[in-house]
């Protein structure tokens, strides 16, 4: 069953996804991080495209850099190969340059 979309989480999300930018400093990465799993997240990927990069953090601890083919959330079925993730981000520009449009 599919639970309806809610704009107030009242639970936590099972994941998140940070997608990083060229702004992001690691050090806020970090507390972002670790305010998900205050949360209760059970797990946070943190994508860089640029340098195709994954880290993965649990509900606790920091996070990991990911070597593994498959992206997967313990306990559910959620699997996501790595490839597909930057084989979507090829698709679409970075944003470097406003002008490369």
């Amino acid at each position: 069953m599919i639970e309806p979309i809610v704009k107030v989480l009242h639970k936590p999300p099972v994941l998140c996804i940070e997608v990083l930018s060229p702004e992001d400093r690691w050090r806020r990465v970090l507390e972002r991080v670790r305010d998900y799993q205050q949360m209760g997240v059970q797990a946070v990927w943190i994508i860089n495209l640029r340098s195709r990069d994954i880290w993965i953090a649990g509900h606790a601890g920091e996070p990991v850099l990911h070597e593994e083919e498959s992206l997967t959330v313990q306990g559910t079925p959620v699997q996501l190969p790595v490839t597909e993730i930057f084989a979507f981000s090829d698709e679409a520009p970075l944003g470097d340059d406003p002008d490369s449009e």
